[in-house]
């Protein structure tokens, strides 16, 4: 019985100086993280590198501490994460199709003097480590922004740049005088880029960055409706690993990938993976859902799901949800139902009753008169319903409140 009560202890405990060590590094840790948190977390963020779900909580942890993640910036970023003033910049190596050599010749070719134009960097680098597509995902990355109007402009014009480029350091390393400096010119011509300096669109750049950064860096999707997603959720993707097994969840996202499976019984689901500002998370629809809302569950799809939490393991990557109901996020409407002070207890649980008989997935929000001003309470899910005129004249006509069903712009 000794040994087996020793056995049992010695699979979690620490010895002494262990322990002794993890509290001296856990207090090493929040003094950096207290006195240098833009150092803190850009280390934090680069010893993560390969795990998006981390680096997508940390960058909202970064935002929480005031701090943004910027995209990559070709005369400031570094090898990974990087302070840049009181914000982290995004590494050149975070950049997909973008090598060590390339990088290193970017922060080399810099030194003296920053890059003045997508022109400047290509004839002070040695173009042999920057093939088409490694220039391409730079540009679309945003990595010439700061030093360039426009993405879609540089990119019409990458050939030609490049081509020129190519052909000056050729005759620079040739030795050959030219007209320009017979005349006394230190450099050649600025070279100026043609065509429309038109931007791509946003939703075009958060697709470049989206595939090129694992992340939506300079806007997301969802960032539109992001005062109104606590009206619309019972949780975040975060939370979910806090739930137990079978717990009833409203998440709200970006559907980021789908796939559909046939079962053993022929049977047809959907596996996906819902995405929203903290987060991702894989979500699963029997056929029982695709067929109410097979439409709606489509790649780059906002929308709102609820179902409940399934957990097939110990990692948070093993969570899931099984969804019972879908909608679009512009299709939802927000209850809003106005109380007065002296609302009657007896009111109250008649409209609760009304409620629930009207289950559905729009949220209801209660604004309460007190004082002379107005506090606003979202409803349990359990009380959100299907909003329609009939409902509304119902709540106006019976509990003599004013009811308004709005869209998410006036949540």
């Amino acid at each position: 019985e000794l040994f087996n009560t020793m056995t049992e202890f010695a699979a979690y405990c620490f010895n002494r100086s262990h322990s002794a060590a993890y509290a001296f590094l856990a207090y090493q840790t929040a003094y950096l993280k207290a006195h240098y948190p833009v150092e803190y977390m850009s280390a934090l963020l680069s010893s993560v590198s390969g795990n998006q779900d981390k680096i997508q909580q940390y960058i909202v942890d970064c935002q929480k501490m005031g701090m943004e993640v910027l995209p990559p910036d070709i005369n400031k970023s570094g090898s990974e994460f990087t302070p840049d003033g009181n914000n982290i910049r995004f590494g050149l190596t975070s950049v997909k199709n973008v090598g060590e050599g390339a990088v290193e010749q970017a922060i080399k070719g810099r030194e003296d003097k920053e890059y003045t134009s997508f022109h400047d960097f290509c004839t002070r680098v040695d173009m042999k480590n920057f093939n088409k597509r490694t220039l391409e995902s730079l540009i679309k990355a945003g990595a010439f922004s700061t030093i360039e109007k426009s993405r879609k402009q540089v990119l019409e014009n990458l050939d030609s740049v490049v081509n020129t480029a190519v052909r000056e350091s050729e005759f620079k390393a040739s030795g050959q005088m030219n007209l320009f400096s017979l005349m006394g010119e230190s450099t050649l011509p600025t070279f100026s880029l043609s065509g429309s300096e038109e931007e791509f669109s946003d939703s075009e750049i958060q697709v470049f960055e989206k595939d090129l950064l694992g992340f939506y860096v300079t806007s997301h999707p969802l960032s539109g409706i992001k005062d109104q997603m606590p009206f619309l959720t019972t949780h975040n993707v975060s939370e979910l690993k806090n739930l137990k097994e079978g717990a009833l969840v409203t998440i709200c996202g970006l559907i980021s990938g789908i796939r559909l499976i046939t079962t053993k019984t022929n049977k047809m689901l959907k596996v996906g993976t819902l995405e929203d500002l903290t987060g991702s998370v894989e979500f699963v629809a029997y056929s029982e859902i695709l067929n109410k809302f097979g439409d709606i569950l489509e790649p780059e799809s906002k929308v709102i799901i609820g179902g409940k939490v399934q957990q097939r393991g110990d990692e948070e990557s093993s969570i899931s949800i099984i969804s019972s109901s879908v909608s679009r996020v512009e299709n939802c409407n927000i209850v809003n139902i106005n109380l007065g002070e002296n609302v009657k207890f007896e009111e109250i649980m008649a409209l609760k009753d009304l409620l629930v008989e009207n289950k559905g997935t729009d949220p209801v929000v209660f604004n309460i008169g007190n004082n002379g001003t107005t506090i606003k309470i979202l409803a349990s899910s359990n009380f959100w319903v299907q909003a329609n005129n009939d409902l509304q004249n119902i709540i106006k006509n019976h509990f003599k409140s004013d009811v308004e069903i709005c869209s998410l712009d006036c949540a």
